[in-house]
């Protein structure tokens, strides 16, 4: 099963032999006693986990990370045995919660344990029909089963996902964002937040279906929630298997956290919809990227970005430069519905959405703005300005972007004009960190403010 993410680091699998004289061997004579797997040795400095606790892990990385989650679930079989996912699969492991969390009520708490399980059953209730939809649809598959970050490390230049649960069926074959959720629950558990958020959006811009796992989002606070709390109860019990108080206490805090999260991550979070609009290099996704993690859900909005789904429409990459006639009208409104639709599907899911985007006439502006106020969703349209010579300079100096324009582009945009543009403006000539902080504020004291949670 490794083999599908990691076929340079797994050698093979060799037995340990015991011979006539009772003396152990590899591939020896005798029979066997034992069966061992070989791996290349990889530096320790290379394991995602050591990189997140030496704040070496970049965004970068865990966007290659995604990539590669990406990737497996896109070739992996899909499981067609009814216990093997969607309702069935998930039900076993809150049995598993109900029957394990009480033996640690000293700890945890009684009435939190409680408080967490009543709220558990009535999350997986709400999600019944979310779960058995995904399963008739093919979304339960061979996964990896543990993805969290002692399980990817740099290997031969790329992120690389190893040691899959391939021991116990039940954990593999599972829903592909229960697979994920693991990576997103590990990355918020340590704070990082944002790495989590970055994690979520480049899998779903990049993913085999963007619509059926934005579509999906609605279960992943209950996957999240159960993988944090299965975690704590692991957590435990290693703890109860140490020789000492002292050395238990790492693992008891660890599973305070860990159980903490299960609960916080369960609490409603309205969605809500917030636009970034402005000329080309006015910053709209740097923005987008500050402010996504604090909005909504954990682990904070999708970003849907006019600019990759460009791209995803061409089946080229994001940095891939797409020739002039993709920016025909005819392209421009083939992307303008990709993007409503994918917002669209994103806050039925009750998930925040950060469109990221020109929008550059009066119609798109109000389109967007009329959605969501038709599915109840609370809105704030923010645009972004700058003199031309700044977004000229900043496209110009764009590398590895999925945007293609230049200055030029720049250029023809402020010639033909936006039309009056009725959302708040903010001032993006300077720095985007101090750009984002005034679009937070702006957010904090307006229609959005219950869905913010950072």
């Amino acid at each position: 099963m490794n083999r599908r993410t990691a076929p340079d680091l797994y050698l093979g699998v060799r037995p340990i032999n015991r011979d006539a004289g009772g003396q152990l061997t590899f591939d020896g004579p005798g029979s066997a006693v034992d069966w061992v797997v070989e791996m290349v040795r990889f530096e320790a400095e290379g394991l995602f986990a050591n990189q997140a606790d030496a704040g070496t892990l970049t965004l970068d990385l865990v966007r290659g990370a995604a990539d590669e989650i990406a990737a497996l679930h896109r070739v992996a079989e899909v499981v067609v045995d009814e216990r093997g996912g969607g309702e069935a699969g998930i039900a076993p492991t809150i049995d598993q919660l109900r029957d394990g969390l009480p033996r640690h009520r000293d700890v945890f708490g009684a009435n939190r344990i409680s408080e967490y399980l009543q709220t558990l059953d009535r999350v997986y209730q709400a999600q019944l029909r979310c779960l058995a939809r995904r399963f008739g649809a093919g979304w339960v598959r061979v996964c990896h089963g543990d993805l969290h970050l002692n399980n990817i490390c740099m290997f031969n230049g790329r992120p690389t996902l190893f040691d899959a649960a391939e021991s116990n069926e039940r954990f593999v074959r599972i829903d592909v964002l229960y697979d994920l959720a693991f990576l997103l629950m590990d990355l918020e558990v340590r704070g990082l937040r944002g790495h989590a958020n970055t994690v979520l959006n480049r899998y779903a811009a990049w993913c085999e279906n963007p619509h059926a796992t934005l579509a999906g989002l609605c279960a992943m606070p209950l996957f999240q929630s159960l993988r944090a709390a299965i975690r704590a109860e692991v957590s435990m019990l290693t703890a109860g298997s140490v020789a000492t108080t002292e050395a238990a206490g790492p693992h008891i805090t660890n599973a305070c956290r860990y159980f903490d999260l299960a609960l916080n991550i369960l609490k409603p979070r309205p969605a809500a919809l917030v636009a970034i609009g402005g000329a080309s290099g006015s910053g709209k996704t740097s923005v987008a990227r500050a402010i996504a993690p604090g909005l909504g859900a954990v682990p904070g909005a999708v970003i849907v970005r006019s600019d990759e789904v460009r791209k995803a429409l061409f089946g080229v990459s994001d940095t891939d430069l797409l020739p002039e006639a993709a920016y025909a009208e005819e392209w421009n409104r083939r992307t303008y519905m990709e993007v409503t639709a994918r917002v669209k599907h994103t806050l039925a899911a009750g998930h925040g959405c950060v469109v990221d985007a020109v929008h550059g006439s009066a119609d798109e502006r109000d389109e967007i703005e009329a959605m969501a106020r038709h599915m109840g969703i609370p809105f704030k349209g923010i645009w972004l300005e700058a003199p031309e010579a700044i977004l000229c300079g900043r496209t110009e100096r764009r590398v590895g972007d999925a945007s293609d324009a230049g200055p030029a582009v720049v250029t023809r945009q402020l010639q033909r004009g936006f039309g009056r543009v009725e959302w708040t403006h903010v001032d993006a000539s300077g720095g985007i960190a101090d750009v984002s902080e005034t679009v937070r504020n702006i957010l904090a004291a307006g229609p959005v403010q219950g869905s913010l949670t950072l």
